[in-house]
């Protein structure tokens, strides 16, 4: 008996030490939870809403002893960064709605039945931007690794295919925000991004994501052109076909008559590189039916970031 009342002090002292060192623990993590908020709401920097940013998604709130109050789940976080970039960006056609039970961003021009959230996708361990209603990823954002990448099928299937009642120039300002705060965080922050079908720089080449292409595809084009205007030409190196639109907006589908193993691909070309394939897709009805009709051979690649994180 006299051993067993020397013990139980020490258990009932260790377990007291604990319940203590927990609480401490508990305590702490709430502290630094409300200072990574704070600096979340409110800070100007982009490099320190970052590093908040990876800091939130990263703290650990379980508890057993000290319950925090309801909080924001780890997709919310990057909902609330990019808001605060748009924020610096002074956009003014997107905002958050909602609270942490059911936080979402919407953009004017899509309506409020529109939202969109972050989701994480398991299969490939990707945290993407994506519509709450046909679930489609329009970009994936690693904060880690620094890299911001449009899926260019998803842009292709959320604007062009199940948005295609609305205008071109209200569907293009619903995607403007987004191209900016991909060129802000590559300016700022120094991300790798890849705007796929947005880009509009004359040199790049939208490639397919099947290596071959019959040519009987381009000769459908060819044939849907007979009555418009527009005439589709042969390249001078006989390895695709050009077509000359409106304000003097070239469309080539091509491939690299130098390689072994040529790929084909679309380049779009303009005086001031400011049209995009996405763009033609919208304002064309032309260019859209073609690439939809033919989508199974000319869909674009939906990413070329592959390998870079």
């Amino acid at each position: 008996m006299k051993t067993m009342s020397n013990q139980t002090p020490k258990s009932s002292l260790a377990l007291m030490k604990q319940l203590s060192h927990s609480i401490k623990q508990g305590l702490a993590t709430g502290e630094r939870y409300v200072e990574l908020l704070n600096v979340l709401a409110n800070d100007q920097d982009p490099a320190v809403l970052l590093d908040a940013t990876k800091d939130l998604t990263k703290l650990d709130l379980t508890s057993d002893y000290v319950k925090l109050p309801e909080h924001y789940n780890f997709a919310d976080y990057y909902l609330i960064f990019i808001d605060r970039l748009l924020g610096l960006l002074k956009a003014q056609n997107t905002r958050l709605q909602g609270d942490h039970n059911d936080l979402r961003m919407q953009i004017a021009e899509l309506g409020e039945d529109v939202a969109f959230k972050f989701e994480r996708r398991i299969e490939t361990n990707e945290v993407c931007f994506a519509d709450q209603e046909y679930h489609l990823a329009l970009f994936s954002l690693d904060l880690e690794h620094r890299v911001l990448g449009f899926n260019s099928q998803a842009l292709v299937d959320f604007f062009v295919a199940n948005h295609s009642y609305q205008t071109a120039n209200d569907l293009q300002t619903a995607v403007a925000p987004l191209i900016n705060l991909a060129k802000f965080v590559q300016n700022e922050l120094n991300f790798t991004i890849d705007l796929g079908i947005l880009d509009t720089d004359n040199q790049f080449g939208y490639y397919l994501n099947r290596p071959d292409l019959h040519t009987t595809v381009i000769d459908k084009l060819f044939v849907a052109t007979a009555d418009t205007g527009y005439f589709l030409m042969n390249l001078p190196e006989s390895n695709g076909a050009e077509l000359e639109l409106e304000n003097q907006v070239k469309l080539q589908i091509k491939f690299d008559p130098q390689l072994e193993e040529p790929q084909w691909y679309f380049m779009v070309q303009d005086q001031a590189s400011r049209v995009s394939f996405f763009d033609l897709l919208l304002s064309s009805d032309l260019i859209q039916k073609w690439y939809l009709d033919n989508r199974d051979d000319l869909a674009v690649r939906p990413s070329n970031l592959s390998g870079l994180k």
